[in-house]
């Protein structure tokens, strides 16, 4: 191969950024959402009240609850759409059922 056809190439292959750049950006959203969670976390043990969401009144630690138990869905799935591992299937199951009974006991408490 000649110079400029290993440059062209490699210019191709790093058009979106390299990996480490890649690699640094996915840490970074991790801790991000790490951060988020754990915030997330502390404001439902300490939160109290109720917020007003389509004319219903939630208490917010069921807010936070749906909020949170979001988050961990998506990083489950994702996590078994990229390994294909059982562990993260029957975590984003679970995870996946906790969302809907949140969303089930604000639909039919609310009423």
């Amino acid at each position: 191969m000649k110079k400029e056809e290993i440059l062209e190439r490699s210019r191709k292959e790093n058009q979106n950024g390299d990996e480490r750049e890649k690699m640094q950006i996915q840490i970074s959203e991790n801790r991000g959402f790490t951060v988020t969670a754990f915030m997330a976390a502390f404001l439902m043990l300490i939160g109290s009240g109720d917020v007003f969401l389509f004319g219903k009144s939630i208490p917010f630690n069921i807010l936070m609850s749906f909020i949170f138990i979001s988050g961990v869905t998506v990083d489950f799935y994702s996590k078994y759409k990229f390994f294909r591992k059982k562990k993260y299937l029957v975590r984003f199951l679970f995870s996946l059922l906790l969302v809907l009974a949140v969303f089930i006991k604000f639909v039919f408490e609310s009423q």
